[in-house]
């Protein structure tokens, strides 16, 4: 929005001695000024005149005729950001929890790996099945991540 704002300070300005120059009957200046006008203002001040309305400039009242069109741009690729910006974070959102499954699955691992070093049966009982209670777990919870995420199906592993 900052072009836009840019833009209309400097077309009031030129407007400003414009209107300066019409004033004070300078009627080159007045031309002149006019020719150089943006084409947004040039409409605008085409327009104003010929409303003879009580409006001091194309920029105030009721009927203001000056429209910047860069802030309909910036305000289409304000949503188009936006909605950029939330795809980005759902996506964000989605690889947390395939990390968080990762650690799970890791963890599973690291207890599978102490059950086959120790020599107690107990222990190793022990550790395979909370290892492999957790393995269901991370396996269900890829499951139904991927399922959600609607990549089920030939193009998931690319």
């Amino acid at each position: 929005m900052g072009q836009a704002d840019a833009q209309t300070a400097i077309d009031q300005q030129i407007f400003v001695q414009y209107a300066k120059a019409v004033f004070q009957k300078k009627a080159d200046l007045a031309t002149s000024l006019k020719d150089d006008l943006s084409p947004d203002l040039k409409r605008a001040v085409d327009a104003w005149l010929a409303q003879k309305s009580d409006s001091s400039s194309p920029f105030d009242g009721e009927n203001a005729t000056y429209e910047q069109p860069l802030y309909d741009q910036g305000a289409k690729q304000l949503a188009q950001s936006r909605r950029q910006f939330a795809q980005a974070d759902a996506t964000r959102k989605q690889g947390d929890r395939f990390t968080l499954i990762v650690v799970f699955l890791a963890s599973s691992l690291f207890l599978y790996g102490i059950a086959s070093a120790t020599s107690n049966r107990r222990v190793r009982l022990a550790m395979t099945a909370v290892g492999a209670f957790i393995f269901a777990g991370a396996t269900v919870a890829l499951i139904v991540t991927v399922i959600d995420s609607g990549q089920l199906g030939v193009g998931f592993i690319q």
